[in-house]
């Protein structure tokens, strides 16, 4: 979630994670943990809006959102952020980038990921159609975590449901990334492994490429 490569992002992961875990054990209250994220939120706010509208128009937007935010909980105290703030436009973009290679004259970009993989050429119509297929699958998982997100985040009565629910679906989707990697394995012959993929996944130049189809 925090912008990476600076100081102030891993002194801001390390405030977090401790305010996590002394939420947890009954220390600190949700409040001050929410507090701690919002600040974490601003900063990476900053952190990625700078490089494209300049270090004023970043540090505003930063701190008129942690503003903005800190405002809506003192009207509305049930209202919980962390880490349901996070989830939810994470998984609203993930879902939106899914479901956009699925239009018409579009990849999916599941497809385009093996492809930068390169490890082996994609030749089979059957898995071109299995990962077209797992696109439509992970838009709606994703677009569906987003939404139990943001109810945990606004309902306070149903919270502790809904975040059960939540982290069942969150469980669910990290079976089945490995489990669908195996079929594509036996069913079609792919060498690509859940963990080949996860490496992919974090390399610098390969989201702004699915990105940007």
């Amino acid at each position: 979630m925090i912008a990476a490569r600076h100081p102030a992002s891993c002194a801001f992961l390390v405030a977090l994670v401790a305010a996590t875990v002394l939420n947890i054990l009954g220390i600190i209250s949700p409040h001050m943990l929410d507090m701690v994220f919002l600040a974490s939120v601003g900063w990476m706010l900053f952190r990625l809006l700078t490089g494209r509208f300049g270090l004023v128009a970043a540090a505003c937007a930063g701190l008129g959102t942690v503003i903005g935010l800190v405002m809506i909980q003192e009207i509305f105290p049930t209202v919980r952020y962390a880490p349901y703030l996070a989830v939810a436009p994470i998984n609203l973009s993930l879902s939106a980038l899914f479901a956009r290679g699925l239009l018409p004259g579009r990849e999916p970009v599941l497809l385009e990921l093996v492809r930068i993989m390169g490890i082996a050429p994609v030749t089979d119509l059957g898995f071109v159609r299995f990962i077209t297929g797992q696109c439509l699958l992970w838009s709606v998982l994703t677009l569906a975590t987003a939404i139990l997100a943001i109810a945990a985040m606004l309902d306070e009565p149903a919270r502790p449901m809904i975040a059960g629910a939540l982290m069942t679906l969150v469980i669910a989707q990290m079976i089945w990334f490995a489990v669908s990697h195996r079929y594509a394995t036996y069913r079609y012959g792919r060498p690509e492994t859940w963990l080949t993929t996860l490496r992919t996944l974090t390399r610098a130049d390969v989201w702004p490429r699915l990105v940007s189809r």
